[in-house]
């Protein structure tokens, strides 16, 4: 993704990653039908 869009390497080290309801690894590889989900960090208190 970040090869096609290098706009969002300033995000890969603070977001989470999931792919088919799974969190993973940013350099997991996708395969046709994959549903990834990028998943922000937030903050509570």
């Amino acid at each position: 993704m970040i090869e096609e869009h290098p706009q969002l390497k300033k995000w890969q080290d603070i977001t989470r990653f999931s792919v088919n309801y799974q969190f993973v690894e940013a350099d997991t590889k996708l395969q046709d039908g994959d549903e990834l989900v990028f998943i922000p960090p937030v903050s509570g208190g």
